[in-house]
């Protein structure tokens, strides 16, 4: 009985210890701040781990959260700036950052992780430019990804001129590329509509000089403008000439919105047989103009509603334009239920929906 009793205490006595350890180590890790002691590789670890766990958690994040997040990803930050592109961590940023499966937020904490890292450099040395890896050009890139997280890629990293004409490059090869099909064509078209038409904040709701595009010094609008009335132009799948046409960037921006761009939407709404849908969204783009020429604007819809030939949701459109001007005599066509529907239903045709 006396072996058996030594023979069990030689084995849950080292049990024990391992047990110890393990309870030590959950709560150095997990229950308190002990961790933040560790060794810089180790630590940083951490604070990933702790990282994706506040975002798993927390669906709804105040202030204690807030908090937290910046303390995590202020400690990511130092290690990258520190040891760069190469560094393990940096692999794993770079792993989270391109998994389409991670949880979505924590992948929009690690790349304003990967922003604050370059802040960094830019306090140890001022001539250094802010860049943005090469992976989140590609993502930028691709027909595919989350666009919210696009999005804060682009106002992360909008100071790198390479990112947004890297982005801006390939994705307008794709768009002009006949080759390829309208799965990668039109993603691409609204890939390059959200890097485009980014405002700076605090532009949006000017009325006298309109959104200031956030990337306005970084590449050039009125040529890819041109590119892309060129694709609209294009006798091609109605889905790729509407999607153009309803993401134009230029006709958004006052310093962008040529009389070019306006004949040349006024020559494809006039001239040619199009999709009630296309029309609409012409007219749409149309109106913008006012911010540049008012009352030039108001003469062209005036000549849209007075058009029979267009259909009767484009001079819908074009009436509800001229009474929010102030002009009387225009008064809306008259539409049944009935084509209300058969508009509703025809509108797909010139959507295209991912597969």
């Amino acid at each position: 009985m006396k072996k058996v009793l030594k023979i069990s205490a030689l084995i849950l006595a080292p049990l024990a210890v391992i047990a110890g350890i393990g309870w030590f180590l959950y709560y150095a890790t997990f229950q308190s701040d002990l961790w933040e002691h560790y060794p810089e590789p180790v630590k940083t670890q951490m604070a990933l781990t702790h990282l994706e766990i506040t975002d798993m958690e927390n669906l709804i994040c105040h202030e204690d959260c807030m908090f937290q997040k910046q303390f995590y990803r202020q400690m990511i930050a130092d290690y990258l700036a520190k040891n760069g592109a190469n560094s393990a961590v940096a692999g794993q940023v770079k792993d989270k950052i391109l998994d389409e499966q991670e949880n979505a937020q924590a992948r929009q904490d690690l790349v304003m992780a990967l922003r604050m890292a370059e802040d960094e450099k830019v306090k140890i040395d001022s001539r250094y430019q802010v860049k943005a890896p090469q992976y989140l050009i590609d993502y930028l890139s691709a027909a595919a990804g989350d666009q919210n997280l696009k999005n804060l890629i682009v106002t992360e990293f909008s100071s790198d001129p390479a990112l947004a004409q890297g982005a801006v490059s390939s994705l307008l090869d794709k768009i002009k590329n006949t080759s390829l099909g309208i799965d990668i064509r039109i993603p691409a078209v609204e890939n390059l509509s959200s890097l485009l038409n980014k405002d700076v904040p605090g532009t949006e709701n000017s009325t006298t000089t309109g959104p200031t595009p956030l990337l306005k010094d970084v590449v050039d609008y009125p040529s890819i403008c041109n590119t892309l009335m060129s694709v609209a132009e294009e006798k091609g799948d109605i889905r790729l000439r509407y999607a153009v046409i309803n993401n134009l960037p230029c006709t958004n921006y006052k310093n962008f919105y040529s009389i070019d761009i306006f004949d040349s939407l006024q020559n494809l709404l006039f001239n040619e047989s199009n999709h009630p849908e296309i029309q609409t969204v012409i007219v749409q783009s149309l109106d913008g103009y006012e911010i540049v020429d008012k009352n030039k604007t108001i003469e062209t819809i005036k000549k849209v509603y007075n058009d029979n030939g267009l259909s009767k949701f484009a001079r819908y459109v074009a009436s509800n334009y001229l009474k929010t001007e102030g002009l009387s005599g225009y008064p809306a066509p008259k539409i049944s239920d009935q084509e209300w529907n058969d508009n509703i239903n025809s509108a797909d045709e010139v959507r295209y929906w991912v597969k």
